[in-house]
């Protein structure tokens, strides 16, 4: 994946999962996330293109899901910006999938530690649920 397409997955992932741990850890964590994902022979990221090649969906799957917090914590900007962002810290140490923010992040699928699907946003703009 090259840089722009990087920059799709951000903004796909931020405004389909803004209770996610990803996209509470800011914009610049979320392009580490995905560089990382998108280059490690231990990820598989998938993409689906409408007509004109844009990213509508994606879907990420760790091979090796028991050793992906270390590896991210090792090989992109998670520590820094879980320093700079502590409030994210509580969640994790509860053993929280993402940052609720209202009764309609509760609704929304939560990442697994294996696999997490960004659905393609409706037309309301609301992520629709994954098949």
């Amino acid at each position: 994946m090259n840089e722009p397409e990087i920059t799709d997955l951000v903004a796909l992932h931020t405004s389909s999962l803004p209770d996610s741990i990803v996209t509470a850890l800011g914009r610049t964590y979320a392009r580490s996330f995905y560089r990382y994902v998108t280059r490690s022979d231990k990820e598989i990221t998938v993409v689906e293109r409408n007509g004109d090649g844009s990213i509508v969906a994606a879907a990420v799957l760790s091979l090796e899901p028991a050793t992906l917090n270390r590896r991210l914590l090792l090989h992109t900007s998670l520590f820094v910006n879980l320093l700079v962002r502590p409030r994210v810290l509580v969640p994790l140490m509860l053993g929280g999938g993402g940052i609720k923010k209202g009764a309609a992040a509760e609704q929304r699928p939560a990442c697994r530690k294996s696999f997490c699907c960004i659905p393609a946003p409706t037309k309301e703009g609301a992520a629709a649920e994954p098949h």
